[in-house]
């Protein structure tokens, strides 16, 4: 079976599971890229999975319909990375007229827009990718409520994706965390016994930081420091915003190679993602598979999976700086601190590309 899977553009997570997919006997994968890598968005990846990959709008990044018309032309099933964009659409709506089955691949939304109503039109549009589609893999609980809420769509029909990250690979950078924390901790000059709230991601609107750093002011700890691993457009705002309330922050700046990111979990105690948009969230997998106990907007997909109160952590409203301060503060005063963690780690467990695999493989078998 030929499968052309069409994305918007390369990623290391997403590399990964193509790798591990085309592991299934019997089938041969192309990936087709519509976007260019975007600004800090610009990984080092190696691929070493038996599949190919083709961007679609080449080097003059002009649209082509023929390219489309082509791809379902070559291809036996279609997996289609999303419902928003031209190229998904027009694909879908090929692949009916020629008879072609198709799924829709779905990584996630941020959970208040599972029962918000929806503009009519853009709706619609939406509605031609996922009437057309023979199965959707989605991500967790939030793609199933969404697409069973607003579409009406079966929950028979929808599965997991488990997209997730290169959870094996942190796991073992994390048995050298001790070795490691100590490395990192010279490098930004953080003493041995400061606490560290850790964020990872890019530095924009809707992250919400300057919320953190808000809260982390309001704290009675006044000893916790902000790790951020990456950077950003707001990075100049967050330091003087910083400055301001006498928070020390400490940003790293975006870190292309992953490994290299996956060892500077190792500085942190526990992490946050606060924002306020969020259709799933990765970086909150990383921080589990090390073992980190987790704060997570309620607004976020994996919210709804990966998050457990009191168990491995706290769900917050975005919007309530009182709120984030006191879950901080109730996070780092927790006599189970660790065991946060700890619960972290099984709760991540199932959230490996194999599951993923397992699960496209029985998908196949249903088709």
């Amino acid at each position: 079976m030929k499968i052309g899977f069409i994305s918007n553009l390369r990623a290391p997570y997403r590399t990964l599971q193509l790798e591990e997919w085309s592991k299934i006997k019997g089938i041969k994968i192309t990936a087709y890229y519509t976007d260019p890598p975007k600004e800090n968005r610009k990984w080092n990846i190696e691929k070493n999975g038996d599949f190919k990959e083709k961007d679609l709008k080449g080097e003059h990044n002009k649209f082509n319909i023929n390219n489309l018309v082509s791809i379902v032309k070559e291809n036996d099933l279609l997996i289609l990375g999303g419902y928003e964009k031209k190229e998904y659409i027009i694909i879908s709506v090929i692949s009916k007229i020629m008879n072609k089955k198709t799924v829709l691949l779905f990584d996630g939304i941020s959970t208040p827009r599972i029962f918000e109503k929806e503009n009519f039109f853009k709706k619609g549009i939406k509605k031609i990718v996922v009437s057309n589609s023979k199965f959707i893999l989605g991500n967790g609980k939030v793609s199933e409520k969404y697409f069973n809420e607003q579409f009406d769509y079966p929950i028979s029909r929808i599965r997991n994706q488990y997209l997730t990250v290169d959870i094996e690979k942190i796991q073992t950078i994390s048995l050298e965390k001790v070795m490691l924390r100590e490395k990192y901790r010279k490098k930004y000059k953080i003493g041995h016994d400061e606490r560290v709230l850790m964020y990872s991601g890019r530095l924009i609107d809707i992250k919400n930081i300057e919320s953190v750093i808000k809260a982390l002011s309001k704290n009675k700890n006044k000893k916790i420091t902000l790790f951020i691993l990456g950077g950003g457009i707001l990075e100049k705002e967050i330091e003087r915003v910083s400055k301001d309330v006498g928070v020390r922050t400490i940003i790293t700046g975006f870190i292309e190679d992953q490994n290299e990111l996956f060892r500077q979990y190792s500085v942190g105690d526990a992490f946050i993602l606060p924002s306020i948009k969020e259709p799933w969230g990765l970086v909150v997998n990383e921080a589990m598979a090390f073992g980190l106990p987790v704060i997570v907007s309620n607004v976020c997909g994996c919210s709804l999976d990966l998050v457990k109160e009191e168990y491995n952590g706290y769900l917050v409203n975005p919007y309530d700086v009182d709120e984030i301060s006191e879950k901080i503060e109730k996070m780092f005063n927790k006599d189970n601190f660790f065991k946060f963690g700890y619960n972290s780690k099984l709760i991540i467990k199932d959230w490996t590309f194999k599951n993923s695999k397992l699960n496209l493989a029985r998908l196949l078998d249903e088709l």
